[in-house]
């Protein structure tokens, strides 16, 4: 195999139609392998047959370890939009904004020349549409929304050794101040959500850097299942938890929105995870984060689970939440210390000890709590209590 050189804007090749691939062999075969080589060496996700100089219908993905080789490919659906960051290696230091579908179906001949369907959402619908623009002349600066400035990023960078350290630093604090504001109420939800979504753009725009900054063969953490719970579609706050632990080696399992508890409680039976994470800004989530612990107890799963999200708090979390589940209710504030309460709580020397401390903390909360809230009675009994003014 070989590095092959990676074509840049500007040379004629990048803006030509390819034509499709007509013949199967040892040639076609070492130029795919080339391209995986180059691809790797590049921390890219996808690579077409023009950005190394070959006008002819194929790309390849690397998406997390699955390698997908699609020649003369057909996108045949697509569905959904997602307002994703966006970079090339044939446009070096610029990123943008554009809008891609969220999942697509494609149909695609292997290296054998044989034919296969598959279907890819997220990340992947996006490498699909974006490669396949190449296959036409296309580049994603021609369908860019609004380019993001990379000077910005690399004055960040020079304060901070790693691009995870912006998001655990000086964005972090930013969301902590506007939480506590929220909690105040000195900042109200539309504010709070416009926040988020800048701190949504943050991370996109560093992603790149945090990806190519993982090291390769670390031990993974752990297994992590995130959900943000049914009747909420706000995602920011799961999202950056995800990215931050990630990149400390914990494999993410994420269930999007609008999760019904039935799917949380199916998946997590399937996969087993270490940390069960739920999320969400809305105040019904509170009643039904309730809900949903109580059915990871109903179906035998004690887990410690994760609570977080801008309505959430850790008396909330200690009097309703924790008393019907089995296993540690974890209320987080701040989403760079998810990693480290993580650690603490699935380690098997420390776990114990973890637990009982938890369970200390809210037991001192819930009593507290009665003590500052007089003994309530049911509505028949006040009414015998009245005062009777008029007799």
């Amino acid at each position: 195999m070989a590095i092959r050189r990676i074509i840049k804007e500007g040379d004629p090749i990048l803006r030509m139609k390819c034509r499709p691939v007509t013949e199967f062999g040892d040639k076609l075969n070492q130029l795919l392998d080339d391209m995986h080589e180059t691809l790797d060496k590049a921390n890219g996700v996808g690579l077409a047959a023009p950005q190394v100089g070959y006008c002819r219908r194929f790309f390849i993905m690397h998406l997390g370890e699955m390698k997908i080789e699609a020649i003369n490919p057909e996108i045949l659906k697509t569905s959904g939009k997602q307002h994703v960051l966006e970079g090339c290696l044939s446009v070096p230091n610029k990123w943008g904004y554009v809008t891609r579908p969220n999942k697509c179906k494609f149909r695609a001949q292997n290296r054998k020349g044989e034919w296969y369907e598959m279907t890819l959402s997220g990340l992947g619908a996006q490498c699909t549409c974006h490669e396949n623009a190449h296959l036409d002349g296309q580049l994603f600066i021609d369908v860019v929304e609004e380019f993001v400035d990379p000077e910005d990023l690399e004055e960040a960078c020079r304060f901070y050794p790693h691009a995870v350290d912006i998001i655990e630093g000086p964005l972090m604090a930013g969301m902590n101040v506007v939480g506590e504001l929220f909690g105040a109420g000195k900042m109200f939800l539309p504010q709070v959500v416009k926040t988020a979504r800048t701190m949504k753009k943050a991370v996109s725009i560093l992603q790149p850097r945090i990806e190519a900054e993982k090291q390769d063969g670390a031990a993974r953490a752990g297994v992590v299942l995130v959900a943000t719970v049914k009747g909420d579609v706000h995602d920011i706050g799961k999202n950056i938890v995800s990215v931050v632990m990630a990149c400390n080696n914990y494999e993410i399992v994420d269930l999007g929105v609008m999760t019904p508890v039935e799917e949380i409680v199916r998946k997590a039976l399937e996969i087993h995870p270490d940390i069960i994470g739920l999320s969400g800004l809305i105040t019904p989530s509170l009643e039904e984060m309730v809900y949903v612990v109580s059915e990871l107890k109903r179906a035998g799963i004690s887990v410690p689970v994760m609570i977080g999200g801008a309505t959430t708090s850790r008396l909330h979390t200690a009097l309703k939440i924790a008393p019907v589940y089995d296993g540690p209710v974890i209320w987080m504030k701040d989403a760079s210390q998810n990693a480290l309460v993580a650690a603490r709580f699935i380690n098997a020397d420390t776990c114990g000890e973890a637990f009982r401390e938890l369970q200390e903390e809210q037991e001192q909360l819930r009593s507290g709590f009665s003590e500052q809230h007089a003994p309530t009675v049911s509505i028949e009994e006040a009414r015998k209590n009245k005062l009777k003014l008029f007799d």
